[in-house]
């Protein structure tokens, strides 16, 4: 795949609420000039990407931040589906309110789906994640994933649906 060229200019966000970390991720959609429904495995990753190079304030500590990226054939909904996963969770900033005692993560997924073919299966299941430690930032992950030899196959691939979500966990 080509290199990676990030494009958002935001370096660093507040996140308090699920909407908060969606709408730096539409951002980042938006600093691409596309839309949700107009990504491919690559364009999701490309703006996934520059969503991992935000910087979130939130509270100090390990596991602040953490990143996965996954696939797989999965069952789900009654029928087999490949699935492209990729997720980011931080903690939420200092300042919101804890219902349940201690600190609360907010995640963020883009699952793109695709119809199950020979070729998506014979992938297998892949996972990969970056957690935060310290300063060290997601740049090496980052290039590790993007050089990996599924992007070939899953690039000139549409999927059937494209979803992002946002929740507290």
């Amino acid at each position: 795949m080509s290199t990676r060229t990030p494009t958002s200019t935001v370096s660093s966000a507040t996140v308090r609420t699920p909407a908060d970390l969606a709408g730096v991720f539409a951002g980042c959609v938006r600093a691409r000039g596309l839309t949700t429904d107009r990504f491919t495995a690559w364009t999701a990753w490309e703006t996934f990407a520059d969503f991992a190079a935000v910087r979130m304030r939130a509270a100090d500590g390990l596991e602040a931040d953490a990143l996965l990226y996954q696939w797989g054939t999965y069952h789900r909904g009654g029928r087999s589906q490949f699935c492209l996963v990729l997720s980011r969770q931080v903690v939420a900033a200092p300042g919101e309110i804890s219902l349940v005692g201690h600190d609360e993560y907010l995640q963020l997924d883009v699952r793109l789906t695709y119809d199950v073919d020979p070729t998506l299966t014979a992938l297998g299941r892949f996972e990969s994640s970056w957690v935060q430690d310290g300063e060290r930032a997601a740049s090496g992950w980052v290039a590790q994933v993007s050089g990996r030899p599924e992007w070939p196959v899953l690039s000139p691939l549409r999927p059937a649906t494209v979803e992002v979500t946002s929740e507290r966990v």
